[in-house]
């Protein structure tokens, strides 16, 4: 999560951050017949906060993320396998259908939108990925499930 287009955590030098993040609260690891459950939030240092619940069934993962105390904008970055995607109002789906990301909110969505972003999974690398980027400006839950065929 990205609050008003600012870093979490101020660059002190090239490899140095400061003001490191803290986690608020955590709620264990807990399993029933349906699907296993954690959550966990923090405060940013100019006072934004994220509250992430995370579900995880056989076919499905469904995430809830709460965010307040920003300014402008809070963006939702989701990077996705490279492949296919097609965006269908606030739904992503692959080529076969195999694979559906779908993003609900209870504050106006004001961008809904797959756009080019990097990955680098070794120094000095860097791979273009797909990220569906969902930016609100309201305070509020968005909701992302991500279903798969099994």
């Amino acid at each position: 999560m990205q609050f008003d287009d600012r870093d979490q955590m101020p660059r002190l030098s090239r490899f140095l951050f400061g003001d490191w993040l803290k986690t608020s609260s955590v709620e264990p690891l807990t399993q029933d017949v349906e699907s296993t459950h954690f959550a966990a939030s923090y405060r940013d240092g100019q006072r934004a906060s994220h509250l992430r619940r995370v579900s995880l069934g056989d076919s499905h993962l469904r995430v809830v993320d709460e965010v307040a105390g920003f300014s402008r904008k809070a963006v939702l970055r989701w990077r996705v396998a490279p492949s296919d995607w097609r965006l269908e109002g606030q739904r992503l789906i692959n080529r076969d259908g195999s694979h559906v990301l779908t993003v609900e909110a209870r504050m106006p969505i004001v961008r809904c939108e797959l756009v080019e972003g990097w990955e680098s999974r070794h120094y000095h690398e860097r791979t273009s990925v797909p990220v569906l980027e969902i930016e609100v400006q309201q305070p509020g839950t968005i909701t992302t499930e991500y279903r798969w065929i099994a």
